[in-house]
């Protein structure tokens, strides 16, 4: 009788949780569906920088798709996930400057 209470309590307990995560929300993917809302692409505030003016094809960047796709498939939830995506991308862009630069 004790076991099939504690049980009952596990079960109640991991609805909760299982419910909580799934209403907590991705507020990256809240920005890109609130801009595709007002308009159909993302505007890129940033017309050049170190990384960006590489990319021979800008307007790749801008449909919101691309956007959503990113945020999901490099699972970044969150303002501060998306910081240190962008800092881990850096550094790493950084290892391959510094390297090509010794082999030239």
């Amino acid at each position: 009788m004790l076991m099939l209470a504690k049980q009952k309590l596990h079960s109640v307990q991991y609805a909760k949780i299982k419910s909580a995560a799934v209403s907590v929300k991705n507020e990256v993917m809240e920005m890109i569906v609130k801009v595709r809302e007002r308009k159909s692409r993302i505007d890129l505030l940033i017309v050049s920088g170190k990384q960006l003016r590489r990319i021979s094809v800008r307007t790749a960047l801008q449909p919101a798709d691309n956007a959503e796709k990113l945020i999901t498939t490099r699972k970044i939830d969150s303002f501060e996930s998306l910081a240190n995506f962008t800092e881990d991308k850096a550094q790493k862009y950084q290892q391959l400057e510094t390297v090509t630069q010794r082999t030239f």
